[in-house]
């Protein structure tokens, strides 16, 4: 019995010991987590008072994400604190954002000479807050050509092109542009001083629809070689994968190599298909149509003949050695 009455009084005493230990844990991670909380407070404001909207951004997240770990009769006592941690993290976002429109802009008269008046269709209330903000003048449709054009380098993409037939009487100014496809934000280009009445070219930026995959192949070949001669055939294949829902137009640009030492000639030289153009410098252009869903490959192909003592290097990595 006594032996039984010891064990329950060190288990009781066990019991208590860990009780407290969990309460001391637990009260040490409120302290820190209110330390914290504090600091977030303190920096957000501090950042945003002195312009540094990035980093004000982030501890207003950060402030936001520490009263989310409490319980919701907790959040109730920090409302005021959530709404300022709100504001400054719209706020800051919309300053970064104006930072980098104003950064694109065109200042009056650089290109053109004069001034230029356009009236919005409807009053509108701006702030005196320091913000850009977009107001609606007008909508309007025009024809384009749409076409791809793509360079056959080591990371080919596909960049569409827009050839704009532009009909209105008075003159669009140069700016940024934002590109969607459909629903989809395609990213930001820039829009060119336009005239009345131009047709004019307007780059919409790589579309990711467009699939293009590059596969490398080497090897050497001893036919019809004497000496110490050295020959390696190289091939270079392109997909094209055309994603879109409807037929494209592209124009795609190759390139084969020239030598610029006297100790290596490129020979027996392929392409398919057939290109609609080549130039004295090895640019060759061909013109591809794609149907929904079609696939089409560029080939390119050529024989590199040197001495055994010879190591090539591409144009690009500074000749040859």
């Amino acid at each position: 019995d006594n032996s039984v009455i010891q064990s329950r009084s060190y288990y009781e005493k066990n019991l208590a010991s860990v009780k407290e230990d969990l309460a001391d844990q637990k009260a040490k991670e409120a302290r820190d987590l209110m330390q914290n909380f504090r600091e977030s407070v303190n920096k957000q404001e501090e950042y945003y008072n002195n312009r540094d909207y990035n980093n004000a951004r982030q501890y207003s997240s950060q402030t936001l994400d520490i009263i989310k770990r409490l319980s919701a009769d907790e959040r109730k006592q920090f409302k005021d604190e959530i709404k300022a941690a709100e504001k400054i993290q719209s706020w800051s976002y919309e300053m970064e954002q104006t930072r980098k429109l104003k950064s694109r802009l065109v200042a009056p008269g650089s290109q053109v000479p004069g001034d230029f008046s356009v009236s919005a269709p409807l009053a509108a209330s701006i702030a005196s807050d320091g913000i850009l903000r977009s107001i609606f003048l007008s909508e309007h449709r025009y024809e384009a050509s749409l076409s791809y054009e793509v360079s056959l380098n080591e990371s080919p993409r596909a960049y569409l092109t827009a050839a704009i037939k532009y009909t209105g009487s008075q003159a669009l100014l140069a700016g940024p542009v934002d590109v969607y496809y459909g629903p989809d934000f395609g990213g930001t280009s820039r829009h060119p001083m336009v005239s009345a009445r131009e047709t004019y070219d307007l780059n919409l930026g790589r579309d990711p629809d467009i699939e293009i995959s590059r596969q490398d192949g080497e090897f050497e070949t001893t036919e019809g070689l004497f000496g110490g001669k050295r020959a390696v055939r190289r091939t270079i294949e392109f997909t094209i994968h055309n994603r879109r829902p409807y037929e494209i137009a592209m124009v795609l640009y190759g390139a084969i190599p020239r030598s610029a030492d006297d100790r290596i000639s490129i020979e027996n030289v392929a392409v398919r298909p057939e290109p609609v153009d080549r130039d004295d410098n090895g640019i060759v252009k061909f013109k591809l149509s794609l149907k929904a869903g079609q696939k089409e490959t560029v080939h390119l192909e050529y024989q590199l003949i040197h001495d055994r003592s010879v190591v090539p290097v591409l144009r690009n990595q500074g000749g040859s050695r």
